[in-house]
């Protein structure tokens, strides 16, 4: 919809017409408000003020070998209704697939069913906050670690088995974190500016979503050697170290998502931490210790180094 249009004087003051399909598109008419807004680089944006957003609706799909990733791609692409067309007498099993699905999907329900039709319906709220969901995400991610550090010395097999499974919790939100992105991004009543910021939102989630896959795997490590029957000495300088990482991460994702002023000694702090490590890496290696420790100790360095891939969208 590229066009040059001439600034056209009326009186005191400079006017332009907008383009009819872009008017169109958005319901807009005389009377209707627009919002300008004059961003750094001296770009004028014009921004719909409305309550109609125009995101995609419906979908229809057919069950096939690629189902799980047309699946996902609907979800994630905002599609409220997904049609799913089954082939003859496939139905059980497409139901069987979706059912496992949904474990993983936010607000997804089925609400038609039929021998060659299943419908789905995504019932995600409107006041979800994007935010919130990602501080969501920190809090359970850095519980994850931190916990089952401690369970590994309390032998605590139950705890390690919730960790694992709390690992289906954070994937839960890191797809409705993808979702509420990508429709705020295609909003045109959202500023080019905060469209960056979301751009970074969507960063962020990837790297919390892999902190919780570290943690389940730590967890999973754990839960293995314990049911080994190896017998496990407690160090508490490897609780210390996944204790200052959660307050950390922790420090790090209140800068960002409050938007309050960074730590100075936030870097300082991931040097810090990753000095630690590696000399605890080498005490264990000379104490010649089981295998599971040095195990958590790579665990825990990713893990650093997720948060220090978090600490580099702070501006």
């Amino acid at each position: 919809m590229d066009s040059i249009r001439s600034l056209v004087r009326v009186g005191n003051s400079l006017y332009i017409s907008l383009p009819k399909n872009w008017t169109k598109s958005l319901g807009l008419d005389k009377g209707s408000k627009v919002e300008l807004i004059v961003r750094e680089d001296n770009v004028l944006e014009v921004i719909p003020i409305s309550k109609k957003v125009l995101l995609p609706k419906k979908i229809s799909i057919v069950y096939d070998k690629m189902f799980r990733h047309k699946m996902m791609a609907a979800y994630l692409a905002g599609y409220e209704v997904v049609e799913v067309e089954v082939p003859s007498g496939a139905s059980h099993r497409v139901i069987e697939e979706i059912e496992d699905m949904l474990r993983l999907l936010v607000g997804v329900e089925v609400v038609e069913e039929s021998e060659r039709k299943i419908v789905l319906q995504c019932f995600t709220r409107d006041d979800y906050d994007i935010v919130q969901v990602l501080g969501m995400m920190d809090r359970i991610t850095r519980s994850m670690y931190t916990n089952a550090i401690k369970c590994l010395f309390n032998r605590d097999v139950k705890g390690l088995e919730f960790i694992i499974e709390r690992d289906n919790r954070v994937d839960r939100l890191y797809f409705l974190s993808v979702r509420l992105i990508r429709s705020l991004i295609r909003n045109p009543m959202i500023p080019s500016e905060r469209k960056v910021i979301l751009m970074d939102l969507r960063l962020l989630a990837r790297d919390l979503e892999e902190i919780g896959d570290l943690s389940e795997e730590m967890a999973r490590e754990i839960l293995f050697t314990i049911r080994r029957g190896v017998r496990i000495t407690p160090s508490e300088e490897i609780q210390d170290i996944s204790q200052e990482i959660s307050d950390l991460q922790s420090s790090i994702m209140t800068t960002l998502l409050r938007s309050t002023r960074p730590r100075t000694d936030i870097f300082e702090r991931i040097k810090g931490l990753k000095y630690r490590i590696r000399l605890q890496m080498k005490r264990l290696s000379s104490l010649h210790t089981p295998n599971v420790l040095s195990d958590i100790m790579h665990l825990l360095e990713d893990i650093v180094d997720r948060v220090e891939d978090i600490s580099d969208l702070i501006i």
